[in-house]
């Protein structure tokens, strides 16, 4: 059923991590200001900001640097994402394409950070859609009024070099009930 489809999924996810990339897969994760994450997604790819037009990709099969951002978190406990090339990723309003090419944070440079049981996190936009990666081509899209597979992703977190797979996430609103 699905919980046995959740399981394997996270099994080849934390598996692929550790013999590709070394990942420790056994943290708990708080979102945090300032934390350097990486996302996954359903279709066992890492999300990449591109340098030249700052598009959001889910292609890639490795870690590098275009992989990584930087997370803000603001008081209303949406975040913003900051690509390697030092721009905030927006969701377009006209078409929900993900792109990071904005020099500040305003609306729509925000996020609503959704923790999953799976362990999966999704981010819905300021505009009330959630984030895809599509299949075809990987672009990330926030176009959606669900979260289903495509809508959900995996949160690996940087600690110096250590590219650490977050098997439980939580908001700091989460984390302050606890």
């Amino acid at each position: 059923g699905l919980h046995t489809k959740a399981l394997a999924h996270a099994l080849i996810i934390i598996l692929s991590l550790l013999i590709c990339h070394h990942a420790v897969a056994s943290a708990s994760c708080v979102i945090e200001n300032d934390m350097q994450i990486s996302l996954y997604t359903a279709h066992g790819k890492y999300v990449a900001a591109e340098k030249k037009d700052g598009q959001l990709i889910g292609n890639r099969k490795k870690l590098h640097s275009w992989e990584k951002f930087t997370v803000t978190t603001h008081d209303t406990g949406e975040i913003s994402l900051k690509s390697s090339h030092g721009q905030y990723v927006a969701a377009e309003k006209k078409d929900g394409k993900l792109i990071a090419n904005r020099k500040s944070m305003r609306g729509w440079e925000k996020f609503t950070v959704i923790t999953h049981d799976t362990g999966e996190i999704s981010l819905k936009s300021s505009h009330g859609k959630y984030v895809a990666a599509e299949k075809k081509g990987g672009k990330l899209i926030a176009n959606r009024e669900w979260m289903r597979g495509w809508e959900k992703f995996t949160l690996i977190h940087h600690v110096g070099d250590t590219p650490i797979v977050c098997k439980q996430v939580l908001t700091q609103a989460e984390e302050a009930e606890r």
